[in-house]
């Protein structure tokens, strides 16, 4: 894939995921601050919107751990369309509000506010179920969407009916998919697999609504796929055949990486690892169907952790850390091979940070995709480091930091005196604008494409920080104010430098 492919000129766009966006109710979601943050990104010559999985998020709020590698989020979906349609009232999403009108409007509630919305998406179906119009759309959404959609709708049925319960503590006859008992489960459980396949319908509705105006607007979507799945997901349930499980679907090695940047003890993810082998022996189908699922929702998807395609750090699950794994061989040039030959080019980008060799550059060449420049990480002294921005190649994309770093304020505070005086020197800047000058640098490098954190934007510091790996606290939660969003300085100042740097869109 050669550079114009993938991208036609030198462009720019923000990071933020959809839950740190304004709202009433708590969390944000794919309603009107979505499409008025669209507006506001092409109104600054922004070309792009990058954002985290926009799946049902696991343990701690992570969108990395969830129960499905297809499914939407229903916490995104706009209540408000909703009443719009007569399917809630009013009333009802005042009431919400005002629950949600004196807490911290910096902090996504992810918990209360998923509950809560759960609740009255639950009434919404209610009301509107026996609509002809949403039955007919439901059927077609159904039978479009089948490949993925009845395992995983019966999959969040069941985890309800067994609350507090992995899928490996069903009955038996569950855990192995009995023919005769997932009839049965279906049956006993119509009610929820019906209301759990309209809030999928209502989710990818909405959001092909706000990815027609993104394509209106000139912004393209970037999206993410985490290379590993949740243990605890309808991905493993169904498909126990392409993960290394024994016979009680118990993990023996669990994924993670070695020690590094983030951890000195590495670390254990906990998610079970492909049997690559297998995966072959079935063409790589259902990685297929992952990736033209993402191509649906997403105009580029970045690849998490690109390197486990070349080779993997497996961990014995007994182990307390990721300390005492092993590198494993990964599937490498077959499986793009594989994709390619099924979906044609995918606009990916590697994601090819932390302990990487020679060998996963070569793999990232061969399959002619972009890779990631980190400026964070790039002051160790090395006067041509890699992440050094006077150091990059066109084809690739650059970053401050992303959603696993500091803000760049947070970062630059917790720098040593000496790693700020490097700072400082190439910059040629004060402690006080570290920020924008760091910006500017990046936006002047020849990468094709550039991001900024959204909290970038406003010099945040370390309170703002979206995740800190290793860690389960705190993490996912930042949401940008409406005070923010609508701070037409800050727009500004990075319509300027978009402009200057050459990384305006030809037509506004």
């Amino acid at each position: 894939m050669m550079t114009q492919d993938l991208f036609p000129r030198r462009a720019s766009g923000v990071l933020l995921h959809p839950t740190s966006l304004p709202s009433r109710y708590g969390i944000g979601d794919l309603g009107e601050q979505a499409h008025r943050f669209v507006d506001i990104l092409a109104g600054a010559a922004q070309t792009y919107w990058q954002m985290l999985p926009i799946t049902p998020p696991g343990h701690g709020g992570s969108p990395y751990s969830s129960e499905s590698a297809f499914a939407g989020n229903p916490a995104l979906i706009d209540l408000d369309a909703l009443a719009e349609r007569g399917w809630l009232a009013r009333a009802q999403l005042d009431a919400l509000a005002h629950e949600f009108a004196r807490v911290n409007p910096a902090r996504a509630q992810l918990h209360h506010a998923t509950q809560r919305k759960l609740k009255l998406l639950g009434d919404a179906w209610e009301v509107c179920q026996d609509d002809d119009e949403v039955k007919q759309a439901l059927t077609a959404f159904v039978s479009a969407q089948s490949d993925w959609l009845e395992d995983y709708v019966l999959f969040a049925a069941l985890k309800l009916a067994h609350p507090s319960k992995s899928w490996r503590d069903w009955p038996r006859e569950l855990v192995v998919r009995n023919p005769l008992a997932m009839e049965r489960a279906r049956q006993e459980h119509a009610g929820e697999v019906a209301r759990q396949t309209f809030y999928q319908w209502v989710f990818f509705e909405q959001w092909q609504r706000l990815r027609a105006h993104a394509l209106e607007r000139g912004v393209a979507l970037i999206g993410d796929i985490p290379i590993f799945v949740a243990m605890d997901s309808a991905d493993v349930w169904a498909n126990r055949h392409l993960f290394k499980l024994d016979a009680s679907a118990q993990a023996e090695v669990v994924a993670g990486v070695p020690p590094d940047y983030f951890s000195a003890t590495g670390q254990k993810w906990g998610n079970p690892v492909y049997d690559w082998e297998a995966c072959k022996k079935h063409g790589y189908s259902w990685w297929i169907r992952r990736v033209q699922k993402a191509m649906e929702t997403m105009d580029l998807v970045r690849i998490d952790h690109f390197r486990g395609f070349q080779d993997y750090w497996e961990t014995p699950s007994h182990e307390p850390t990721a300390m005492n794994g092993r590198w494993v061989k990964g599937p490498r040039d077959d499986f793009f091979e594989a994709i390619e030959q099924a979906l044609g080019k995918v606009p990916f980008i590697a994601e090819d940070l932390g302990l990487v060799d020679d060998a996963v550059y070569s793999l990232r060449d061969r399959a002619g995709l972009p890779g990631m420049k980190v400026m964070h990480f790039a002051f160790g002294g090395e006067p041509e480091h890699p992440f050094l921005p006077h150091t990059y190649p066109v084809y690739c994309v650059g970053y401050l930091g992303t959603h696993d770093n500091n803000t760049t304020r947070g970062w630059y505070a917790k720098l040593d005196d000496q790693e700020k005086h490097r700072v400082r020197v190439y910059l040629s800047s004060s402690d006080r604008d570290i920020t924008e000058k760091m910006s500017e640098e990046l936006y002047h490098s020849m990468a094709a494409l550039v991001i900024l954190q959204a909290q970038d934007l406003w010099d945040l510091d370390a309170s703002h920080r979206m995740n800190t790996p290793s860690t389960v606290e705190e993490n996912w939660s930042w949401r940008m104010t409406r005070e923010q969003l609508l701070d037409r300085d800050a727009w500004s100042w990075l319509e300027d430098l978009t402009e200057l740097t050459d990384r305006a869109p030809e037509e506004p």
